[in-house]
């Protein structure tokens, strides 16, 4: 959990927009050394920003994690697990039907990431182990 309470700060130390206007959503992707932060008005807009770089740039998605600011949807849940990315995490909480996305997947979800109980849904032994496991 420590691992993605420092992603989460480093999204959010990159989130100018937000810093400036109080009205952006931002979603990262850490993938090994790669870490990629996009911001738009819309959430599930920065998801699509982040995944579409990452695809552009041809980065293997299997051990990466995606974080965004926003409450998490279905269809992020479905991007994720048809992207093969093993966790996604947020500072809000999950929809019923993410949930259901995720549990059907094995996709971990982890919500109110960066609060002092931040609370993993499903697939948490990858989260609560001392090294997390990205492997699907």
């Amino acid at each position: 959990m420590d691992e993605l309470a420092a992603l989460s700060r480093r999204m959010f130390g990159s989130a100018e927009l937000y810093a400036r206007t109080g009205g952006m959503h931002i979603a990262a992707l850490a993938a090994g050394s790669r870490f990629i932060a996009r911001e738009d008005v819309g959430r599930h807009n920065a998801v699509d920003k982040v995944l579409g770089r990452a695809l552009l740039d041809g980065i293997d998605l299997g051990g990466s994690i995606l974080l965004t600011s926003g409450r998490i949807a279905s269809d992020m849940a479905a991007k994720a697990i048809n992207a093969g990315i093993p966790l996604l995490a947020s500072r809000s909480i999950p929809t019923t039907e993410a949930f259901s996305l995720a549990v059907d997947a094995g996709l971990t979800l982890v919500g109110r990431l960066g609060s002092a109980s931040p609370i993993v849904y499903t697939s948490g032994e990858r989260v609560l182990a001392d090294q997390p496991d990205l492997s699907m």
